[in-house]
């Protein structure tokens, strides 16, 4: 994915809106929260050092688990 992402960036894009967010990783109740935190952390992460000026939009049906994640 950061291939993509690095492709449109360096086109000019100014960021990403990202649809269902929390649907990529399989959630098991325990440690589907903590797998998620940790990819869009590290996505965001990826993206604040490398493009700086870019964001990410989440689109998440749960703002209080999503709140940290994209800011």
């Amino acid at each position: 994915m950061r291939d993509v992402m690095k492709f449109w960036l360096d086109l000019g894009c100014d960021g990403f809106r990202v649809d269902m967010a929390s649907s990529l990783v399989k959630e098991s109740q325990r440690d589907g929260e903590a797998a998620l935190r940790e990819l869009w952390g590290d996505y965001h992460a990826w993206l604040k050092r490398n493009y700086p000026q870019a964001v990410l939009i989440a689109e998440w049906s749960n703002p209080s688990k999503a709140h940290g994640l994209f800011i």
